[in-house]
């Protein structure tokens, strides 16, 4: 009797220890895959966005290029003396002034999936913290982008109102060539903080670009 009832006992002890061990296997099992699938989903997802950066990289190069441009142009207005700025021919004032030479290139950034992952707000898929805080940092940024360009595109279109009043009987008054070079200086100081950053964007990128190929 007692070694039947010893014999059950080893039957259920041995039952639980395989059902206990398939659990564990099969938890085991889950998180592997768990896991193989977020490392998989980081990989695709990091090797996606520094394609993202190179290519924002690319588009501040020629930005950068572009206001750097204008901002010379724009210095060889602010540098006129009263004088020169009165004897100015009006063709020449009207070359020198017009709207489409005074055009910023505020950044336009390829961030489709960057900014997806960011506004998801879920940064955890990222596990390196450099990584997740230069995303932050570029957010941050591309915040001030916005101000700083919507501030300087006013700007702009408010120097399109004078020239195009200054412009419909063909001829500069000493006030309104005045007006519109008062409104250029705003513009050379604004067209400073988006070129400055610009820069700040441009190495960032940069930099992100290097921790996104180091992992």
């Amino acid at each position: 009797m007692q070694e039947r009832r010893f014999s059950f006992a080893l039957k259920l002890v041995t039952e639980f220890s395989v059902i206990v061990a398939g659990v564990l296997v099969a938890l085991f099992a889950d998180a592997w895959w768990s896991e193989r699938d977020n490392r998989q989903f980081e990989n695709e997802l990091l090797s996606d966005m520094a394609e993202e950066f190179r290519v924002n990289v690319a588009i501040l190069d020629e930005d950068l290029a572009w206001n750097d441009d204008l901002v010379e142009h724009i210095d060889k207005i602010i540098a006129l003396s009263p004088d020169e700025l009165a004897l100015l021919p009006d063709k020449e004032a009207s070359d020198l002034f017009e709207p489409f030479a005074l055009l910023f290139a505020s950044f336009d950034p390829a961030m489709g999936i960057t900014r997806a992952f960011v506004n998801s707000g879920d940064l955890t898929a990222v596990k390196a913290r450099p990584l997740r805080l230069a995303l932050a940092n570029w957010s941050g940024l591309l915040e001030e982008k916005t101000r700083y360009s919507r501030n300087t595109h006013g700007l702009v279109i408010e120097i399109a109102g004078v020239f195009a009043i200054a412009k419909s009987d063909g001829r500069w008054s000493r006030s309104e060539r005045q007006e519109i070079v008062s409104r250029i200086q705003f513009l050379r100081s604004n067209t400073g903080l988006v070129i400055k950053n610009q820069n700040k964007l441009q190495n960032l990128a940069i930099e992100i670009v290097s921790l996104l190929e180091s992992h």
